[in-house]
């Protein structure tokens, strides 16, 4: 038996605790109707705690699903998911300000010398898509990821 998908409800640290962040999860929850909603907010006890579990946490997701904070913004550590997750090819998607499911179109970084990590950036957003698509893309790379990890071979030895 396969275990469910899982979205990872990624968002800024400026919005745990806050009633945007409880309607936010809630759409997400809706939109992602039968898969595990991962929320970082009750994940993590701090940066700490994210860097050292971050790296299980990706390889057990199946799509990335992020929103900004009230004033529209996302930090670093928001950046970082995003990045990790398209490396590691787990589909990334964003909840648009109105609720629904958009494709990520990037993160616009503010301008001028990083001052403040925790608003380094605005999310742009894509056309919508459906939850559907979402989960055929996270069955995809779910396969991708088991031939890939097969065929890895350890740092020193030859490959076949």
């Amino acid at each position: 038996m396969t275990r469910p998908l899982a979205v990872y409800a990624a968002h800024p640290m400026t919005a745990y605790g806050t009633d945007h962040e409880a309607r936010a999860l809630r759409r997400i929850a809706e939109a992602f109707d039968g898969w595990d909603v991962l929320n970082p907010a009750v994940m993590f006890d701090g940066d700490a705690s994210w860097h050292d579990t971050w790296p299980q946490v990706l390889s057990g997701i199946d799509a990335c699903a992020i929103f900004a904070d009230e004033t529209g913004c996302i930090g670093v550590g928001c950046l970082k998911e995003i990045a990790d997750a398209i490396v590691a090819y787990v589909p990334v998607v964003a909840l648009g300000p109105r609720g629904g499911v958009r494709l990520l179109g990037g993160v616009a970084v503010e301008g001028g010398p990083i001052v403040d990590r925790v608003r380094i950036g605005r999310l742009l957003y894509g056309p919508a898509v459906p939850v559907s698509r979402v989960a055929d893309l996270a069955h995809k790379a779910r396969r991708l990821r088991t031939l890939i990890a097969g065929r890895s071979v350890p740092i020193g030895e030859k490959g076949p």
